[in-house]
């Protein structure tokens, strides 16, 4: 278990590190937009919060353990603004804001 943990958490850092180092100046300046929002999905809604920069790609911030997108709060805004790339969070359903799936 240890070990599948310590391989996660190298995989995990190198990501972050490619992601900071593919940045440049002018990502980093760019003005983040946040939205909060329910999105039908077709069968129930999701809570989805973005903080949106202009970017090909984006990190989708995935809760667990019963906790929801308030768990990001904190840090997503910051992740946008070092990386240069659009962040994504979203309560799962039934969790926070998103609705149960009927």
């Amino acid at each position: 278990m240890k070990e599948i943990i310590l391989r996660l958490s190298i995989v995990i850092s190198c990501s972050l590190i490619l992601m900071i180092s593919c940045t440049n100046s002018e990502q980093e300046s760019s003005k983040i937009v946040k939205t909060d929002k329910l999105v039908d999905i077709g069968t129930h809604k999701l809570r989805v919060v973005l903080s949106d920069i202009s970017s090909e790609y984006t990190i989708i911030l995935e809760s667990g353990g019963g906790k929801y997108s308030e768990a990001y709060q904190e840090v997503q805004d910051t992740l946008a603004k070092l990386t240069g790339i659009r962040v994504m969070s979203y309560d799962r359903s039934g969790f926070g804001q998103s609705e149960l799936v009927q």
